[in-house]
């Protein structure tokens, strides 16, 4: 249960290279993107060196970058070079200067001498002008009414134009060729305007833009890409009347200012006194905002994206600690803010003390969905998220403003990022106001490892080593971590020399402990240790040294039987000293405090080990040191002896190592009548619990287990509690804790949160214990097994080694139970009329029957219905009215309310298994059991589906995984069924077994011979066939043909006689060059048997493509990118290269919701083109539509397109486009669309001055139609002259799933028919 965390930690383990590496945190190794990522395709983010920058002795609140040219705007006086204290080769600039991007110099002839603040600035589409804003009176001592313009070629004034504004300017963005002011102010050029007014960008002229934010100000302008939009963010509470859109942001007409639709203010509420949204950027990826609040009135304090055409969300990052800033650069996005929390997005938690970070990176993409709040923020559950990237620079806080931060904006090109604040260093050096960052390469790449914000010392970085096992020693060690870099190799030295080399993922807020174990070393000898740590660019720093005598003598059996099983952590608390509690195996030490006292004697009988004893007050537990994260598939195991009537917690997982945990679950506790209780806590306490209790003064062995299969609890080798419907629990990182820990609102909460016991051999698992390695840890303790041992005979030894929940022969000759023959101990209680003694149903035992006519077998404990599950059964019947053989029911004696799960039979002899989810779920058999013959019957369900064996042999499926939930009892012998006529069996039952998990076909089939003295029946290999279809280079294979004649094909493998190899039940795959090959399939049945065929296949070569502008085929194999146009050069891709590949004989483009992909053939270069393509969507389109782009003409950012687009009712409209502006439009009548149909689309553009643009689209296999459905001229200047050719594909902010473009046979010629 928690009060406050929720994270995921994505920094979860180590490879090692020689001998045994472990690490403590639990889970793959996932990196995210840093300088040089893990992941070759996640995004490269800048490197974190921080350049050497002109500084300045205020604050900057602005910057851009024009050119090779940085323009800064804020509150200072004063300008330095790099690395002078203040007050050090100073010249004055007053509010506004310049640098140069690449070197950090300043630029020395730009100094307009600026008497007030400047907040913001713009520069117009040509790069021509630069305009400034903020609450200055005077520029260079003329007047300017808080805006002004220069002229960036000569840095100087531009006479003339000089709106006057009569209040602050804190926004500016540009479009067309106006300029839009947002503010504070009332008027503007003499006319009348509520914080906000827009210029002529040439004369300064007044605009008609105008609108009426009320109820606070405008803090953030930005301006679509076509701009026909501004977008306005500030502290205003309603736009032009209307709250929604309205509060805190609006889209705004550019012309008049009128409201336009804004869907994402649906969700973020910013506005008013104690909220605001603080920047708005913009890309053709969307729009970024930033927000705060503090107190009431609104809900961001992190950053959102969200899509140009209506502002539908993209993703939220829901990071705590206000954001300031944002920057979309490419496939990433830069912030500033401090934050302290970015738990429920896969970050940081909230440490206590705060720790803030002052600059973050995220993905373009979206990468997941944002977790429960924990923290009483506003609950952003649900909503996609990006991801957090490994980009740290270390930047501190100013006092300039009194706000107590650093950093305050962001902006960023292709190659640096640049930040301005009022920070006085950055990663520990001098650096004011000013900080520059390249991407890797050009940057100097020199940050390296590091154990702490200073500079790095061997003292800091020693590992803690210890010798526990003869000939072994144990390290273990705190991951350093690189300010750019999660990936770090560390290489162990011992007396000197290199022994191993671990790979470890970190950073500064994820430090997890690595160990390893160095084993062939002399008992009683003396070795020394270092760790060399080293990050991908080779920068290296090497840790102090520690020393250890290795042990002698033999591991008790006890503890090797642990080690054999591999836990994750093992702690024998067996010191005779000392506070650490040393981890055997993963190097999660624990710490004693000084409630805890090592040295009573233990539990393993026939040795001197000893344990520990927790007096049962606040300070009387032990923990790790180092946050781990948390696992939904694990075993904890402990000895406690107490009998202590206060109860307390015995080992659990929680949020805090010292003091009470407000975040705690995977824990094991005892209530003050000594029963023991295991509980997780997926959004509410979850337990299960024992029936006895353990407080007697005696040692007990515990094991508490969750997995999918839900929860377990062992206690001295038996099954005492299960649930499955349990399978998760609390997600964010913590520490294991031994012997106490607060258990507020848990049931059966004691008095005490802390036990007075002795506990001994403490492991924790990464995947549950069997019960058979359960009961072998007991035995290993010197004990008896509390457990029937495995029959003499065969058919009984094979069904107890397949591990059963319970195993019932039924061979008691008197008496009400039914006796466990597995490992579990699950007896069930006989009622109603059963007679004892029958002969049994199972060949090659002696053991005997139960003969059932109104009576049945009912497990004795009660358990959540589980979801994965095998039911196994020998019957023998003549009976016609049906009734249950087995099944799951809600009462464990007379008839249940609730019943499924079950195998019954119908009247006419007829085997139905069956389950509930709101309707029934049944296999019927065909054929009728009857007969009064032994028969074997097993059922099983799992994710797979429910499956129907009947004599070992397979008669039906049925694909639902679902049943009915609801806590119940295995029953055999009678229960409600759906259609017998009497709920109770009439016959003989014999060897009733119930498994956690689904058989193999295998192994039910040895079961069945086993119990029929039969050869185990022989499975029929499956017969492989397909057929195959050739277009060019290109095949395509179908093996629907395949048949098992006795099961099913689980599997189907392509061999393509070229070395490349496809799995599939149907396959495409693309040759290289022409000639015949051989195609292999095969296939495999659900048993494991397979069959081959081969078949030969000529392939010839596209026929010469004809000369022209561009061609492409895209016969080739890309993984990542588009390679090389057949004619036209190679193709150059927009943000993460892995959404584009080529293959099977197309180009893919993968987007997805409110994201855009994009190629282009820039080395094409055309004023006539007649431009064609195949087109096809790979999946369904959901949300406002896919459009899919055929670019005719590109002039820089500029374009004529042809745009299809298809709605989700199949609806394909065509458009033809100028950038974002839509020239002309139409749907095509007559035309429908499914997934996967193919569209040819023919788009024309040719002449300039002007130019025109026509387009057509039909379905392949149709004719193309004869006259142009769009056709339309356009003359904008900067399109009137030769272009390149591209393709694009977009689907809009509210789509629920990605999408996959497909585009084939592209052809560009001239045009010959204009």
């Amino acid at each position: 249960m928690s009060e406050l965390f929720s994270a995921q930690n994505r920094f979860l383990a180590v490879v090692a290279t020689a001998a045994l590496v472990s690490g403590v945190l639990a889970g793959p190794l996932t990196a995210s993107a840093d300088s040089l990522p893990a992941d070759a395709t996640s995004p490269v983010t800048v490197s974190a060196d921080s350049l050497p920058t002109a500084q300045i002795n205020g604050v900057v609140w602005t910057q851009l970058i024009v050119g090779d040219t940085v323009y800064v705007g804020g509150e200072f006086t004063r300008s330095r070079p790099a690395g002078s204290a203040a007050g050090v080769n100073e010249v004055i600039r007053n509010n506004l200067l310049a640098y140069n991007l690449t070197t950090g110099v300043l630029v020395a002839s730009f100094n307009p001498n600026v008497n007030g603040a400047v907040r913001a600035l713009t520069v117009s589409t040509d790069g021509s002008r630069l305009f400034a804003a903020g609450a200055f009176t005077s520029v260079g001592g003329s007047s300017r009414s808080r805006i002004a313009a220069f002229d960036t070629t000569s840095g100087t004034l531009i006479p003339g134009w000089a709106p006057v504004i009569n209040a602050g300017v804190k926004a500016l963005t540009f479009a067309g060729n106006s300029v839009y002011a947002g503010g504070s102010f009332t008027s503007a050029g003499g006319q009348p305007r509520a914080r906000m007014a827009a210029f002529n960008g040439a004369t300064g002229a007044l605009q008609s833009w105008s609108g009426t934010p009320a109820g606070g100000n405008i803090n953030a302008l930005v301006a679509s890409p076509d701009g026909s939009k501004v977008v306005i963010g500030g502290s205003f509470t309603t736009y032009n009347g209307s709250s929604n859109p309205g509060y805190g942001m609006a889209a705004t007409d550019s012309i008049t200012g009128a409201s336009l639709p804004w869907k994402i203010n649906n969700l973020i509420r910013n506005g008013g006194s104690q909220a605001a949204i603080l920047s708005l950027t913009g890309s053709a990826d969307g729009v970024f905002g930033t927000g705060y609040v503090f107190g009431s009135g609104g809900n961001l304090e992190g950053t959102f994206r969200a899509s140009w055409d209506d502002g539908s969300l993209i993703w939220v990052e829901d990071c705590h600690g206000d954001t300031y800033s944002a920057v979309p650069a490419g496939d990433k996005v830069y912030t500033t803010e401090h934050a302290h929390y970015c738990g429920n997005i896969g970050g940081f938690e909230q440490s206590e003390p705060w720790t803030y970070h002052r600059t973050l990176a995220f993905s373009m993409d979206v990468g997941g969905a944002i977790t429960a709040d924990k923290h009483g923020y506003y609950n952003f559950e649900g909503t996609p998220r990006p991801n957090l990237l490994a980009f740290y620079p270390d930047i501190n806080t100013g006092t300039f403003t009194g706000q107590g931060q650093g950093p305050w904006q962001v902006t960023a090109n292709a190659q640096y990022l640049l930040y301005g604040g009022e920070f006085t260093t950055v990663n520990n050096k001098r650096q004011q106001g000013l900080a520059r960052f390249a991407v890797p390469t050009i940057a100097p790449n020199k940050e390296g490892p590091r154990v702490a914000n200073a500079a790095f010392a061997p003292s800091a970085f020693v590992p803690s080593v210890a010798s526990f096992v003869s000939g072994t020693a144990r390290l273990s060690w705190k991951s350093a971590y690189d300010r750019d870099n999660e990936k770090l190799t560390y290489e162990v030295l011992r007396d000197g020399v290199a022994v191993t080399s671990i790979q470890g993922l970190s950073s500064d807020w994820n430090r997890p402990t690595l160990s390893y174990s160095d084993t062939g070393l002399t008992p009683g000898q003396s070795y020394s240790y270092r760790i060399r740590v080293t990050d991908p660019f080779g920068n290296m720093q090497t840790g102090g040294t520690a020393s250890v005598t290795i042990a002698s003598g033999s591991l008790s059996d006890y503890s090797a039987d642990i080690l054999a099983d591999s836990p994750r952590s093992y702690w024998p608390l067996n010191e005779a000293s000392g506070a650490t509690a040393f981890d055997w195996t993963g190097g999660a030490d624990l710490t004693r405090n000084a409630g805890v006292s090592p040295g009573v004697p233990g539990p393993i009988e026939g040795t001197a080990t000893p344990a520990s004893r927790f007096d049962g007050t606040e300070t009387g537990f032990a923990s790790t040191n180092n946050a781990q994260s948390p696992s939904n598939s694990f075993s904890v195991e402990t000895w406690v002896k107490t009998d202590s009537t206060q109860g307390g917690k015995i080992i659990g997982f929680s949020n805090s190592a010292t003091g009470q945990s407000t975040g705690y679950d995977r824990h094991v506790y005892m209530d003050t009548g000594g029963r023991v209780w295991f509980g997780v806590y997926p959004g509410g306490a979850q337990t299960i619990t024992s029936p006895a209790s353990y407080n007697d003064g005696q040692w007990h062995h515990i094991v508490a287990s969750l997995s999918n299969s839900g929860m377990s609890l062992s206690i001295d080798g038996k099954k005492v509690a299960q649930r499955a419907n349990v399978t998760s629990g609390q997600d964010y990182q913590g520490f294991w804790r031994i012997g106490g820990d607060s258990l507020n609102g848990w049931p059966g909460q004691p008095t005490s949160a802390f036990i007075a016991a002795d506990i001994a051999q403490v492991a924790v698992y990464s995947t549950p214990l069997t019960q058979n390695q359960i009961v072998a840890h007991f035995v290993a303790s010197g004990r008896t097994s509390p457990v029937a041992s495995a029959p003499t005979d065969a058919y009984g030894a094979a069904v107890y080694n397949a591990e059963p929940d319970l195993y019932w022969r039924l061979g008691e000759s008197s008496g009400t139970k039914a006796i466990d023959s597995s490992a579990s101990n699950q007896p069930g209680t006989y009622s109603g009329s059963v007679r004892l003694g029958t002969d049994g149903l199972v060949n090659g035992t002696s053991n005997t029957a139960a003969s059932f006519s109104g009576g049945i077998v009912s497990s004795d404990t009660r358990i959540d219905a589980p979801d994965s599950y095998a039911l196994e059964a020998w019957f023998s019947t003549t009976t016609t009215q049906g009734g249950k053989i087995i099944g799951f029911g809600s009462a464990s004696t007379g008839l249940s309310d609730n019943y499924d799960r079950h195998v019954y039979l119908q009247d006419d002899g007829r085997l139905v298994f069956g389950t509930w989810t709101g309707q029934t779920n049944t296999i019927v058999t065909g054929a009728s059991y009857n007969d009064g013959a032994p028969h074997y019957v097993l059922a099983q369900q799992s994710t797979a589906g429910m499956a129907l064996y009947v004599d070992g042999t397979l008669v039906g499926t049925n694909p639902q995984s679902g049943a009915q939930g609801y806590p119940g009892y295995w029953r055999i012998g009678g229960d409600n069924t759906w259609n017998s006529s009497s709920p109770w069996f009439v016959g003989t039952i014999d060897d009733v077994a119930v498994y956690p998990r689904p058989l193999s076909g295998t192994v039910i089939a040895q079961h069945y011979s086993l119990g029929t003295a039969t050869p185990v029946p022989q499975n029929a290999a499956p017969t492989a066939a397909f057929t195959v279809a050739t277009d060019q280079l290109a095949v395509s294979a179908d093996a629907s043909l395949s048949a098992d004649s006795d099961g099913t094909i689980t599997g189907f493998a392509w061999s393509w006689g070229d070395d490349a190899t496809s799995a599939g039940q149907t396959a495409q795959h693309s040759y290289a060059a022409a000639g015949t090959y051989s195609i292999s399939l095969t296939v495999t049945d659900n048993d494991g048997a397979t069959d081959t065929t081969t078949r030969s296949v000529t392939v010839s070569v596209p026929p010469p493509v004809p000369a022209g502008i561009a061609a492409d085929a895209f016969t080739r194999d890309v993984s990542r990118g588009l390679g090389s146009a057949d004619i036209g050069g190679a193709w150059t891709t927009t943000g993460t290269v892995s959404n584009y590949s080529v293959t099977a004989g197309a180009a893919n483009l993968r987007v997805a919701a409110g994201g855009t992909a994009n190629g282009y053939l820039a080395g094409v270069s055309s004023e006539s083109t007649d431009l064609t393509v195949t087109t096809s969507l790979q999946q369904a389109t959901t949300g406002a539509g896919t459009y899919v782009s055929l670019i005719g003409r590109r002039v820089g950012t500029d374009d004529y397109r042809a745009r299809v687009k298809v709605l989700a009712t199949g609806a394909v409209q065509l458009q033809l486009m100028r950038g974002g502006t839509t020239l002309q439009a139409n749907t095509i009548a007559g035309l429908s669309y499914a997934t996967n149909d193919q569209l040819h689309v023919r788009l024309q553009v040719f002449g300039t001055a002007p130019t025109t643009i026509r387009a057509k689209v039909w379905a392949a296999g149709t004719m193309e139609p004869t006259t142009w459905p769009l056709s339309r001229t356009d003359a904008t200047a900067a399109l009137q002259q030769a272009g390149s050719i591209g393709l694009s594909a977009y689907i809009s902010g509210s789509a629920t799933t990605p999408m996959t473009v497909s585009f084939d046979d592209l052809s560009a010629i001239a045009v010959t028919q204009p």
